[in-house]
């Protein structure tokens, strides 16, 4: 019977696609037969990585692009960051006591200042977070003041070669992590207009007529020394934003003039009454050269409502050298200082025998005590916050508004200092408590000499 010829393309003919096929599939059986478990794991997790890095690049273009400076990404901040921070700040405080009942519990004497801890909020004008954070000036300053924050620090710098003050949030490395830069004349209408206000719009109840202090912090300003009369056209802009609370600085009193200073050593030391519904106002600048504005040539250039000296009421100088808190600089021998910033650290590592003295300082100058930048990395702990307040007596720990719970909690959580108030009274060991005035008492008749006068003897 004869042989049929295959049709065309069957697996039988040498060539035909399905010949070729079949030593495809023959040759790639083959080739994994040969290959050891390790390498076919090799060659698994080998493309796992390279989607991975795929996947990474992705979501890295994205969050990117999530975090650029542009107008939609802020306002997207803003919302979220204010959505999360009312709920911490807003409801929580408006309960809290104030000044009056919490330092009414010591001797009248003893009701100073220096014998108070205040809650204090610092990077004023800023929702967070730290990376690629926004300003949002008017609702950080007013959840500031809700949270019963009774000392505000304003942290002013400049951009790179500006002359022009701002807020800005820099991280440890001095690079730029605010999407936006804040308002300094934003911030002052903002407390302006909220201070002393008892709502939920401006301070607890409570707190309301409590004073408040504002510390303006320079982080940078140009060279007071190779460029002065710049030094102190940038200060004067400051003093020129900060123009809408100057109507509620502490100025002149019965007690005296507290403008430019006059009275810094005495500020602290005197009845906290005198200082209701009164801003005070400190800097870590030396403001002195608005006393020398003619021989700089600025006589005719600087006005009053440019004058940061004239609103300042207390000037900050640092007990550390170098102390890498800004522009802040060392007192010199013949200042006594009125008022100091200092680090954690410099408290944290005093020797127990040294104790004593680091108490006596915080009896003799208001202490501030912040970290030069703040950031995850520098949130101090429950322990350390005690140790500063109750140990070595330390009037002032700034926070920030947008810290994580548990970094608030040291503050404001239960048992913290400032849970049910903005202030609290320092003990009897770490108090300042005035000398008791020497009574005199009126001499006995017969010990008068009579001036020294002789006095002749009479005769009968």
């Amino acid at each position: 019977m004869p042989t049929l010829p295959e049709p065309p393309g069957s697996s039988g003919s040498p060539g035909s696609p399905g010949s070729k096929a079949a030593a495809v599939t023959t040759g790639l059986v083959a080739f994994f037969a040969q290959l050891s478990i390790l390498s076919i794991i090799a060659i698994v997790c080998m493309t796992i990585f390279v989607v991975g890095i795929l996947l990474w690049g992705l979501l890295r273009a994205y969050k990117n692009r999530r975090d650029l400076a542009t107008p939609d990404n802020i306002k997207r901040i803003q919302i979220s960051q204010s959505h999360s921070l009312e709920k911490v700040w807003s409801d929580i405080s408006q309960g809290k006591q104030g000044l009056g009942p919490v330092i009414s519990t010591i001797p009248d004497d003893q009701q100073l200042l220096i014998n108070a801890t205040v809650f204090s909020t610092r990077l004023t004008g800023y929702l967070g977070p730290y990376n690629s954070g926004v300003f949002d000036e008017d609702t950080a300053t007013r959840l500031a003041l809700n949270s019963g924050s009774r000392c505000l620090v304003l942290e002013i710098d400049r951009l790179t070669d500006s002359y022009e003050p701002a807020l800005i949030y820099r991280d440890g490395w001095g690079i730029k992590q605010s999407l936006n830069v804040g308002s300094i004349s934003n911030v002052a209408k903002s407390i302006a207009g909220r201070a002393f206000t008892g709502s939920t719009e401006g301070a607890p109840p409570n707190v309301a007529n409590d004073p408040l202090i504002v510390v303006i912090y320079f982080v940078s300003t140009p060279d007071p020394v190779k460029t002065p009369q710049e030094y102190i056209r940038f200060m004067a802009k400051v003093a020129e934003q900060l123009q809408p609370i100057n109507n509620l600085l502490l100025a002149q009193t019965p007690q005296g003039d507290f403008r430019r200073q006059r009275l810094e050593s005495q500020l602290f030391f005197m009845n906290y009454k005198l200082f209701s519904r009164q801003i005070i106002l400190m800097t870590n600048a030396d403001t002195s050269p608005f006393r020398r504005l003619q021989a700089l040539g600025l006589d005719g250039e600087i006005g009053s409502n440019q004058d940061l000296d004239l609103m300042t009421h207390v000037r900050l100088y640092s007990r550390e050298s170098p102390s890498g808190l800004g522009i802040t600089s060392s007192s010199t021998n013949n200042v006594k200082p009125a008022a100091v910033i200092t680090t954690p650290n410099y408290w944290i590592n005093t020797p127990p025998d040294r104790l004593a003295d680091a108490q006596s300082q915080t009896k003799s100058a208001w202490t501030l005590v912040m970290y030069p930048v703040s950031s995850d990395a520098t949130s101090l702990t429950e322990a350390n916050i005690n140790k500063l307040t109750k140990e070595y007596g330390v009037q002032s720990i700034p926070t920030c508004l947008f810290e994580t719970d548990d970094d608030s909690a040291v503050f404001i959580g239960k048992g913290a200092p400032y849970e049910k108030t903005s202030w609290t009274v320092k003990a009897e060991l770490i108090r300042y408590i005035p000398p008791k005035p020497i009574i005199v008492q009126k001499p006995i008749p017969q010990t008068d000499s009579g001036g020294g006068a002789i006095v002749s003897p009479k005769f009968n």
